[in-house]
């Protein structure tokens, strides 16, 4: 989000607490392939849409918590690749 692009995301990944259907985000059904090449041509052909979704992306990085920063998602992977080096 914070690069301004907007997402197609799965109804059940673990972006679906912040992906907003609509708003920030497409959300397509999981597991169904036609359903995201929709949502990818929607983007393509509607740029009143892709710019909606942009400024509701860029507008969630601006105000999101903490957990969701780039630098804090950083450390969480520093420290999980770490801890897979020490075992």
């Amino acid at each position: 989000f914070g690069c301004g692009l907007p997402a197609v995301v799965p109804e059940d990944a673990d972006f679906a607490e912040i992906a907003e259907d609509g708003v920030n985000a497409l959300v397509v059904r999981t597991g169904e392939p036609a359903d995201y090449a929709r949502a990818w041509a929607r983007l393509l052909d509607d740029g009143t849409l892709y710019a909606r979704l942009r400024t509701g992306a860029l507008e969630f990085a601006r105000t999101a918590r903490e957990e969701y920063s780039a630098g804090f998602q950083a450390k969480v992977w520093q420290s999980a690749l770490e801890q897979c080096a020490r075992e």
